[in-house]
């Protein structure tokens, strides 16, 4: 089946641990999906992040921590994150409105080959299908005022163990920014898994990311989404944390535009 998940929660920001803080008798129903496939029912409360900067290379996880409870009464638990391979939260009638993944990741290097990330990343899943993607927004964050920062996109073969950052935006500086499609090109080579008539597609959709005016056009539009978000946000009059949501939210659809569109050619063509 597949679906299209706009929806997504707020993956490496301090905003949202600040708004679970002041909400400490808010729990969510939720089911922990451990390493061993055995599941648990709790009463989640929130998450917590490793001690380190956001911006090092972290060992381990993006996300350090769970807390949470088996019942409304009970006391607070935690439970590592390395621990738990999934977390689904449910609604009144069981159902599951969002999931999160813990990601073995990959991203492509400055030769173009694919190298293992130092940590797993926790991310939501907004397209199930043959190539999967995921995706939350990235904030910067400075004595509890944050602002937009980016709009982080993961793929992953439905077959495979392990997802690939098609923009490492770990290793992202002015020095390298000219390999970016270079480099989104080769991860999705490689999550399409050898697929002959998706490489003949994926080398038409380079030479047009090469083409000046595209480039140019492209940019355009991006930053005319970008504008008009902010224009958008304000006009809500609740404050800057509005306007962010307003930029991240416009920003997701016009990325997941794209990436749906290249994994839609994946689907249209391959069998596997």
């Amino acid at each position: 089946m597949k679906r299209i998940l706009l929806g997504f929660v707020l993956i490496g920001t301090q905003s949202s641990l600040s708004a679970q803080e002041s909400d400490r008798e808010i729990y969510s129903r939720a089911v922990f999906t451990m390493n061993d496939g055995s599941e648990k029912p709790v009463l989640f409360y929130r998450y917590t992040y490793p001690t380190q900067s956001l911006y090092t290379y972290i060992e381990g996880s993006d996300i350090h921590n769970f807390e949470y409870k088996l019942e409304a009464e009970s006391k607070i638990l935690k439970i590592n994150a390395e621990e738990v391979k999934k977390v689904r939260f449910m609604d009144e009638y069981e159902d599951e409105i969002l999931g999160l993944e813990r990601l073995q990741l990959k991203a492509v290097n400055i030769k173009g080959e694919i190298v293992d990330k130092a940590y797993d990343s926790w991310q939501p899943l907004l397209y199930d299908g043959k190539i999967k993607i995921y995706g939350s927004t990235s904030y910067n964050c400075t004595n509890n005022a944050c602002s937009y920062a980016n709009t982080r996109i993961y793929i992953r073969n439905a077959k495979d163990d392990f997802a690939i950052m098609p923009i490492d935006y770990d290793r992202l500086n002015l020095f390298n920014m000219g390999k970016v499609d270079e480099k989104m090109v080769e991860a999705f080579r490689m999550v399409g898994g050898g697929c002959a008539d998706f490489n003949i597609y994926l080398d038409s959709l380079q030479n047009k990311l090469r083409d000046r005016e595209f480039r140019k056009q492209y940019s355009q539009e991006w930053l005319a989404i970008f504008r008009k978000s902010i224009k958008e946000g304000r006009a809500r009059r609740k404050g800057k944390a509005t306007t962010n949501n307003t930029i991240a939210e416009n920003m997701m659809e016009f990325y997941m535009k794209m990436y749906t569109g290249i994994v839609f050619e994946y689907e249209k063509n391959c069998k596997h």
